[in-house]
């Protein structure tokens, strides 16, 4: 698994993820080292529940982007609001592999 710059394709951080578990649980051992700070860090669906948001937000002050699938229902309910609506994208295309990409919101990136 990797983390990197998505604008120029600089890998940040990489990670083994052994068959015994599973990338969910690499997430924040992979970002734990970055500073995120007023960054906007983009995840697959794979990562979209509470624990990733709540650790970007609250412990590492990053904003975030994460793919809302069919499958959480709850998630699609609550973001089907009006209010919401602007916020919903198409999903990326299929095989572009489970990575994390960091983007700064403005200045320059340092790890």
């Amino acid at each position: 698994m990797s983390a990197f710059l998505g604008f120029s394709g600089l890998v940040l951080a990489q990670r083994n993820v052994s068959e015994k578990t599973n990338e969910i649980r690499a997430f924040e051992p992979l970002l734990s080292p970055l500073s995120l700070e007023g960054r906007t860090v983009t995840a697959d669906a794979m990562h979209t529940q509470r624990d990733p948001a709540c650790f970007l937000v609250e412990e590492k002050g990053a904003h975030f982007v994460m793919t809302v699938k069919d499958n959480q229902k709850s998630v699609l309910e609550a973001l089907s609001s009006p209010e919401h609506q602007a916020l919903l994208a198409p999903p990326p295309a299929r095989g572009s592999g489970s990575s994390f990409s960091v983007a700064p919101s403005s200045g320059a990136f340092s790890p």
